[in-house]
């Protein structure tokens, strides 16, 4: 997710999951310049910052190489895809996760959404 009003708008999901599920550990992925409005969330046990502005090509592809890397690494349950942007769909389908879920955004009817819930 991109802007700060929508990593707001993240906190009533992350605390609804936090309730569900009291010992799950819950990570973001945001851009770099967001993780302050969720990084005093105790809820929140781990913040992944994207940080592409003013990269070149073949440095954004390195970048999202070594958080997918990163993010694999953390063998996740669950991945819920907050946004509607190809970027980050595209870093949640190299995800190993058992379940990953999107909303069915009607502009979004590739491949990398397969499956999305409509809601």
């Amino acid at each position: 997710m991109r802007f700060h009003g929508d990593m707001l708008l993240t906190t009533p999901v992350i605390s609804t999951l936090k309730q569900n599920y009291p010992d799950a550990k819950i990570d973001v992925l945001l851009y770099q310049n967001t993780i302050p409005i969720l990084s005093e969330n105790p809820e929140i046990n781990a913040l992944y910052g994207i940080s592409n502005k003013g990269a070149g090509t073949k440095e954004k592809i390195k970048n999202a190489l070594s958080l997918i890397k990163k993010l694999r690494a953390n063998s996740y349950d669950l991945v819920v895809n907050l946004t509607d942007q190809w970027s980050v769909a595209l870093i949640v389908r190299f995800l190993n996760a058992k379940i990953k879920i999107s909303q069915d955004f009607g502009n979004r009817q590739s491949a990398l959404w397969k499956k999305a819930l409509r809601i």
